[in-house]
């Protein structure tokens, strides 16, 4: 489980601390797997194109007229980071 994961990365940074060792010295588990670090997922995330409002379609698949939204739509963008 993750919550054991993270009590036995404690106990391995506590017992290097402890040693001495320096931060460049990757650390070994038990299985004598390397650690490279400790990852999170959270399963309640809002998903990338959610946060980021995008298209359902693949980007490769739009064509020109998808993609530009025209001559005044774009200088009003210019406009507001003058």
């Amino acid at each position: 489980s993750i919550e054991e994961d993270v009590r036995r990365e404690e106990e391995l940074a506590r017992e290097r601390s402890a040693s001495g060792a320096g931060s460049d010295q990757p650390l070994l588990k038990e299985e004598g797997e390397v650690v490279t670090g400790l990852l999170y997922v959270d399963p309640d995330a809002s998903d990338c194109h959610e946060i980021m409002d995008t298209v359902q379609r693949p980007l490769n698949e739009l064509n020109e007229a998808d993609l530009c939204p025209g001559n005044e739509a774009l200088q009003a963008i210019n406009d507001s980071f003058r």
